[in-house]
């Protein structure tokens, strides 16, 4: 039996033993195995590792010896702990018997290793050391992933000094996805929960929906408004080309136009923009262009025919001047013909008065 043994995990920890006949002598018997029971486990436990016995066939050594070699790794299918003692029994087939033997026991401690040893670098190795202390270091890594269930989140960032998260990517800065609940939920109580601003020539903020969902969709939680803008928005041009669906109502207020082309459905403030917008495109349609589209004003109004009469009375009963005496126009105005009518029946009359 060789003494007790200290190793790590992951260590390969080594024992030897020698088989001999009934009568005493060595022999390299049949089928040797070993078995590894955890110290300490329950009598029916099953061994830890149970395998073949290496028989050592070099000239030099004499029938019968055998070396055990313990692979004390923690991956799948070994099942070994730090801080745990084992012991390593054995057994073979010879001279039809099979002896049992207790070749010895070991204790496994964990891993003991510095930032050196982990990284083989001295400058990485420092740079390891204060991320892990907490003093500061940049950790530079080709892929982050942080599985977890704390309803507190499990990556917790405190920056007192600038952003939170700066995220750069060439595709996306950030992609966010999600199946059970937000994407992205953002709380602040202090200040602004999301502040965004364009830095260079790019949008602050561009929204492309994907698949069948909305590009943008804001919901008021709680008392608060879904979207509030309380220093005035300033737009270009607001284009609609799709269906649009209003849900609550909206008020317009002064100076603001827009001009929609597609098709707007919702609630009563939906409809009447696409009512009021149909009959606007009408209108201009038949005033067209400075009036040129007024070719038919179809039956006027008892006010329109009052007006229309005034006007007309007052033409008839204005004046005519009296025309110079000429030879008449072949191609007098309307008024000047009329006054010409006059004279003739005037001076006709006079004639025959006096004759």
């Amino acid at each position: 039996m060789s003494i007790h043994q200290h190793a790590t995990i992951e260590d390969t920890v080594y024992f030897w033993f020698g088989a001999n006949d009934t009568s005493g002598s060595g022999a390299d018997g049949a089928t040797p195995v070993y078995n590894v029971r955890l110290a300490g486990g329950a009598a029916d436990l099953a061994p830890v590792v149970s395998a073949a016995a290496t028989l050592l066939t070099h000239g030099d050594f004499p029938p019968g010896c055998h070396e055990i070699a313990i692979v004390a790794g923690v991956g799948t299918g070994t099942g070994f702990a730090a801080n745990a003692t084992y012991a390593v029994f054995c057994t073979l087939l010879v001279d039809s018997q099979n002896p049992t033997g207790f070749v010895g026991s070991f204790t496994l401690g964990p891993i003991v290793a510095n930032t050196i040893q982990i990284s083989d670098d001295a400058t990485v190795a420092a740079n390891l050391k204060d991320i892990l202390n907490g003093t500061g270091a940049t950790l530079t890594l080709d892929k982050f992933k942080v599985n977890g269930s704390d309803a507190a989140g499990v990556v917790d960032i405190n920056n007192t000094g600038g952003p939170g998260i700066k995220v750069n990517g060439t595709t996306y800065g950030m992609d966010v996805s999600a199946t059970a609940g937000p994407g992205l939920n953002i709380d602040s109580s202090v200040t602004d929960a999301v502040v965004i601003g364009a830095g260079g020539s790019g949008d602050g903020v561009a929204i492309s929906g994907r698949g069948t969902g909305a590009g943008l969709y804001i919901a008021g939680g709680g008392t608060g408004q879904g979207l509030l803008i309380a220093d005035g928005l300033s737009i270009d041009t607001v284009e609609v080309t799709g269906t649009t669906t209003l849900t609550g109502a909206i008020t317009m207020p002064a100076g603001l136009t827009a001009d929609i082309t597609g098709t707007v459905s919702g609630n009563a403030t939906s409809g009447a923009l696409a009512t009021h917008d149909g009959k606007l495109d009408t209108l201009t349609t038949q005033v067209g262009t400075a009036g040129d589209g007024l070719t038919d004003l179809g039956s006027m109004s008892t006010a329109m025919k009052a007006e229309v009469l005034t006007q007309v009375n007052t033409a008839l009963d204005t004046a005519i001047s009296e025309l110079v005496v000429a030879a008449p126009s072949i191609t007098p105005s309307i008024r000047n013909g009329i006054m010409l009518m006059y004279m003739a029946l005037r001076n006709q009359l006079k004639t025959q008065r006096f004759t």
